[in-house]
């Protein structure tokens, strides 16, 4: 927003005029391990920390803590609160750790997301459910097997870049919610090609076979967010460096 950008011009202002200098590196001293590049199959601060800046949300916060257009550049809410429609930016790009283009990010990634959270059942699974307020439609049905059909879990893609949730009840803060890993985006082709697969048996099975890559790595995971890993090395050292077909440069 224009406000915001005014308090980081503001802010840049006083750090030249009090003799500090900006640089383009970063070098930031932590204790986490990490477990998994998979962030939306963990709920771990220790691993999400590191796969955050990998991954661009819908809805995102400026430097002031208003909440801006992201992948979704509009979105609209039902009259009776529980349908969000949301209209994504077209061209934004899914690449690799090497910087190749895997494709577009669409609706659909959404999608896939919601369904790996599921198959994980994630700790973080019970911002999902009805009896938290802020229930996704047929959420906890699938999970609890009472709905086998996936697609009447309330995510859908309308088209490639329309997407809709369905909550079973209002839920006023659910935009809040949107930073949270489990409402990160996944390449679904990406996925199956390092040895995913959806539903919540066939991931189980398919998680135990030697074929099953991916977030073992941060080359096993794609990236449409704003930084790449750059190198890594267990437990000392990763380092990132900036997406070049990121959709927000500025």
């Amino acid at each position: 927003s224009e406000d915001a950008a005014s308090w980081l011009e503001a802010a840049k202002a006083y750090l030249d005029e009090h003799g500090y200098t900006l640089n383009d590196t970063w070098n930031y001293a932590i204790n986490y391990e990490l477990a998994t590049w998979d962030g939306i199959a963990s709920s771990y601060t220790s691993d999400h920390y590191f796969v955050a800046p990998t991954w661009a949300p819908l809805l995102e916060y400026d430097a002031k803590n208003v909440q801006q257009p992201g992948i979704a550049e509009s979105y609209e809410v039902s009259e009776d609160g529980t349908v969000y429609t949301f209209h994504l930016r077209q061209g934004v790009k899914w690449v690799d750790q090497q910087g190749r283009e895997l494709g577009e990010v669409t609706a659909d990634d959404w999608v896939a997301s919601m369904e790996h959270v599921l198959d994980n059942n994630d700790a973080l699974g019970y911002l999902m459910t009805s009896s938290d307020g802020c229930g996704i439609k047929n959420y906890d049905a699938y999970l609890s097997g009472e709905v086998t059909d996936f697609a009447e879990v309330g995510v859908k893609a309308v088209d490639d870049y329309t997407l809709e949730y369905t909550l079973c009840d209002p839920t006023p803060y659910f935009l809040t919610m949107l930073s949270y890993n489990i409402f990160a985006p996944m390449n679904r082709s990406y996925f199956l090609s390092q040895g995913g697969a959806f539903g919540i048996d066939e991931f189980a099975t398919a998680k135990e076979s030697s074929t099953y890559k991916y977030g073992t790595s941060p080359d096993t995971i794609a990236y449409n967010g704003p930084y790449v890993v750059k190198s890594y090395t267990e437990q000392n050292i990763i380092a990132f460096e900036y997406n070049e077909t990121y959709y927000n440069p500025d």
